[in-house]
């Protein structure tokens, strides 16, 4: 004879522990780091540090800018210095300190997260086995830069070195200001000599090849290309710019100030030649070279 078979009713239960256990301190083992030791904290100030520490460079740089992208390329006789001297009677004296320091600061943080990154990326695919497809590598190469093309203007490393356009255009940016403020600052100081617009057109107008393409219309170019993206692209980066409309306006920004610098290096060179310091600014060349 078959048992009677009773239906019972089905009723919802809000599913709960079977007991409220939690790990003795003994059993947590050791205890977690504090905050300020942990890595994921680390980087995001990091982050930050490398991010706020431009503040000074970008409040700066539309005066710079001003005075060395546009009005030589209007009036490259005597407008650019009067504006240099204008600019320089409204700054206080430690603004040379305070950009170097800022500088200095963004690229040492930024030196340390890209050693980070590369040594957790290793590490991570050493332990994954994980390797990137051809298609992605393609697609990232697309995505990056300010709008896809304008990465291959980069010598299109990021492939084979991982280093984004942005990356690499800070890179090569680090050498060439080093040059620049030996050039315009530190030895012209070092020699008592005051320069300004005046030292830039003999340098360009030098019947030196090496003096005029090597110590001049090289690295100013290199200084003019370079900083404009790194100044441009980490503007989108910070802002989170990333609608490819917007991006392609602030690419044309870029193009912009590129024509300007270029066009006011062509003005520089074939304005009058100055009349006075020459004397001085050969001391300057000969201690650089």
């Amino acid at each position: 004879m078959s048992p009677k078979i009773t239906k019972m009713a089905l009723q919802e239960i809000t599913p709960e522990p079977l007991t409220d256990y939690r790990p003795s301190d003994d059993e947590k083992g050791t205890r977690k780091l504090p905050l300020i030791f942990e890595p994921a904290f680390i980087r995001r100030c990091l982050h930050r540090i490398q991010k706020y520490s431009v503040w000074p460079v970008m409040m700066y740089f539309p005066l710079h800018a001003t005075n060395t992208l546009i009005i030589p390329g209007i009036s490259p006789e005597s407008a650019p210095n009067d504006v240099l001297m204008m600019i320089r009677e409204i700054l206080p004296s430690f603004t040379s300190k305070l950009l170097l320091a800022s500088m200095g600061v963004h690229v040492c943080s930024g030196l340390v997260l890209r050693v980070w990154s590369i040594i957790t990326r290793k590490l991570h695919r050493r332990r994954k086995g994980y390797t990137i497809s051809d298609e992605r590598e393609r697609t990232s190469q697309r995505n990056i830069g300010l709008v896809g093309g304008l990465s291959g203007y980069f010598v299109g490393s990021y492939r084979q070195l991982a280093y984004s356009p942005q990356a690499l255009s800070g890179y090569i940016l680090i050498p060439v200001i080093i040059y620049h403020m030996r050039l315009m600052k530190w030895i012209p100081a070092s020699l008592d000599i005051d320069i300004d617009f005046d030292f830039v057109k003999w340098l360009l107008q030098h019947n030196s090849s090496t003096i005029k393409w090597a110590a001049g219309i090289i690295p100013l170019s290199l200084l003019i290309s370079t900083g404009a993206y790194h100044i441009v692209a980490g503007t989108c980066q910070y802002a989170n710019i990333w609608r490819l409309e917007a991006r392609k306006r602030f690419t044309s920004v870029f193009l912009a100030l590129v024509g300007l610098g270029f066009a006011s290096i062509y003005r520089l060179a074939s304005s009058s030649s100055p009349s006075l310091g020459h004397q001085f600014y050969g001391a300057i060349t000969n201690k650089l070279l």
